[in-house]
């Protein structure tokens, strides 16, 4: 017979072992999402690993957060419902009245079937259950060109599948975006200093090949002079970094202060670089495409055509060629993905969507290939018409 003081205190413990299990859970969920990219919680599998997708250059959304911002649907992840966020129905009727509480209001019913679709997930998991990746899209978040770093520009879709526990296997239809580690923004949180600073590390680490920075000064010299300011503006910054972690809500609010100037000034700088790059580089590159493209022309892709009938290129433009002919009003994201469905061939293998559509594009600014034509519109009638009877 337990004491009466042992039962109390098992029954007051219930919520903090609670907590250190949500604690626990959000942990490993975050190390999956952001590190290893693999594991299991709670009997659920998610592999996300790809050799497209690096951990160390590509991060994306948590997945599984007992949040309210996570337990919704959002433009970058599936709305996926795990286990632990409880019994569905009973949780969508508690969140509509905690926002009609919100808002000291009812929802209309327009109001109410939006909420409801928002709060409607689009897939359920259970123990036993895998997630994993099916296929990966590129896709550019903006128009890119060649003074843009791909982690600035493009968006890796990961397009995911849930393996149920006997095998049978569900696609999930919005993809999970991961975006470049690194990329500069003024939107997201973090310091936009250490991500540049860690491109610098990153390109002297690849052109370096062992060599010392006076060696490397002689190729890039900006790229050096950087780096070395990189390194003071990081030893000036290690007050306000230790700062950012104080007690004191002062100190803690003049550091943010100063680390958040920083980061919009060196993303103000790397901005306008691009656009001095962009303003006095690339009239010059378009030109010199421009005079390759003439060349060309006049006979000398003769051996480039020969080597490219026994690659992807030429196997490619075949498709492209039958594909416009049938339908010729279809833009160059569906003519690729078409060539992609119809990809009969084992070698060679085809590239990724994004490089098949700018292929696609290539053909037609060569002339290679038939430009879209716009779809004849189509003319409605309300009524029949009559035959004139004279």
């Amino acid at each position: 017979m337990r004491a009466p003081g042992t039962a109390k205190k098992s029954r007051a413990s219930r919520p903090h072992e609670q907590e250190n299990s949500d604690a626990l859970r959000c942990k490993k969920l975050k190390e999956i999402t952001d590190v290893t990219h693999f594991g299991t919680v709670e009997g659920i599998h998610i592999d996300l690993r790809s050799e497209y997708l690096n951990p160390k250059h590509w991060w994306t959304q948590t997945l599984g957060l007992a949040e309210s911002w996570c337990m919704r649907r959002r433009p970058a992840a599936p709305f996926i419902w795990f286990p632990w966020y409880g019994d569905f129905a009973a949780t969508i009727c508690a969140r509509i009245e905690q926002e009609q509480s919100a808002l000291a209001r009812k929802f209309t019913p327009p109001e109410l079937d939006q909420i409801r679709e928002e709060l409607t997930p689009e897939c359920f998991v259970h123990p036993g259950d895998s997630i994993s990746i099916r296929s990966i899209d590129g896709l550019i978040s903006q128009d890119g060109t060649m003074l843009d770093t791909t982690e600035d520009t493009e968006v890796r879709a990961a397009r995911l599948v849930i393996t149920r526990k006997d095998g049978t296997k569900e696609q999930i239809e919005k993809p999970l975006c991961f975006f470049g580690r690194n990329r500069m923004s003024v939107d997201r949180s973090g310091n936009n200093f250490y991500r540049l600073r860690a491109r610098m590390v990153e390109y002297i680490k690849t052109f370096a090949e062992g060599s010392g920075l006076d060696e490397i000064s002689k190729e890039n010299n900006y790229a050096v002079e950087a780096l070395r300011i990189g390194d003071l503006i990081e030893i000036l910054l290690e007050g306000d970094e230790q700062a950012l972690h104080s007690k004191n809500i002062k100190e803690h609010l003049e550091a943010a202060r100063v680390l958040d100037l920083v980061s919009h000034a060196v993303c103000f700088g790397y901005v306008w670089a691009k656009a001095e790059a962009k303003i006095s580089v690339l009239p010059l590159a378009k030109a010199a495409k421009d005079s390759r493209l003439g060349a060309s022309k006049g006979g000398i892709e003769s051996g480039r055509v020969r080597r490219e009938k026994a690659t992807w290129r030429g196997i490619a433009e075949r498709y492209a060629q039958r594909i416009r002919q049938e339908h010729p009003e279809w833009s160059q994201q569906k003519v690729a993905t078409e060539i992609l469905d119809v990809w009969k061939e084992e070698t060679p293998s085809p590239p990724q969507h994004d490089t098949m559509e700018g292929f696609v594009a290539e053909l037609e600014e060569a002339g290679k290939l038939p430009r879209r034509k716009k779809a004849p519109a189509r003319v409605t009638s309300t009524s029949p018409t009559k035959p004139n009877r004279k």
